[in-house]
């Protein structure tokens, strides 16, 4: 919840995004970006590797998903390709 109202003050040019948080989870909280800007950019990145964790990521709108832990190139990859 803190990071969705955060959004709405101070939008970012990408956020990264766990599935597993304490309030509400990433797929819910996808939605509600989304909500508030069709637009944003949002990267999962989490430890569940159930592709179908993946697809319903994909189908929420998230640009891509990574594997925790993510490497640094892997992290520097999505940046370059997103915010260039």
């Amino acid at each position: 919840m803190q990071g969705i109202e955060k959004y709405k003050h101070q939008p970012a040019d990408l956020v990264f995004l766990d599935l597993t948080m304490p309030d509400m989870d990433g797929f819910e909280t996808l939605e509600q970006l989304k909500l508030i800007d069709s637009q944003v950019k949002v990267v999962v990145v989490s430890a569940d590797i159930q592709e179908s964790s993946r697809e319903k990521a994909m189908q929420l709108g998230a640009l891509d998903f990574l594997q925790k832990p993510a490497s640094q190139e892997m992290v520097q990859h999505v940046l370059d390709a997103y915010l260039s």
